[in-house]
């Protein structure tokens, strides 16, 4: 789990996804959260039973129908235990990582690049003036 502060509450999306996709990146599980690594049917046998193919690792783009299970589990996790209110904060619990990660990306990061751009604005038309202290001007900035 992230730190308290780097856990989504609604109000730092930035940090919070900048963290979760570290960690996805970390764990060879990327494919999973923005949905490149799809889902694939059981082999079928000859008996009528499925095959058990070999292990694949993390980062492969062809994990067996058991492996992506658990992968796209594990993401999923991820983005659910570092949200403090998943449900209200818009993460579907019962679909896939990417499902979740769309969501949020989609209700988040237009309203994180608004916010980013507004204080942009509000940092550049911060001045120093004769008026005003040094010290107060450095804490506003």
């Amino acid at each position: 789990m992230f730190p308290d502060n780097q856990q989504f509450d609604g109000n730092n999306y930035p940090i919070f996804r900048d963290h979760a996709l570290l960690a996805v990146r970390a764990r060879g599980a990327l494919g999973y959260l923005n949905g490149t690594i799809a889902k694939l049917s059981p082999l079928p046998t000859t008996t009528g039973g499925t095959t058990n193919p070999e292990a694949t690792p993390w980062t492969s783009n062809t994990p067996s129908p058991e492996e992506w299970e658990v992968r796209d589990a594990w993401t999923l996790s991820l983005l659910i235990y570092n949200t403090k209110n998943p449900t209200g904060l818009g993460v579907n619990m019962a679909g896939t990582a990417a499902e979740a990660w769309k969501a949020l990306s989609d209700k988040y990061d237009c309203a994180s690049e608004i916010a980013a751009v507004a204080a942009e604005s509000h940092l550049q038309a911060t001045k120093l003036t004769k008026e005003n202290d040094f010290w107060e001007h450095v804490k506003t900035l």
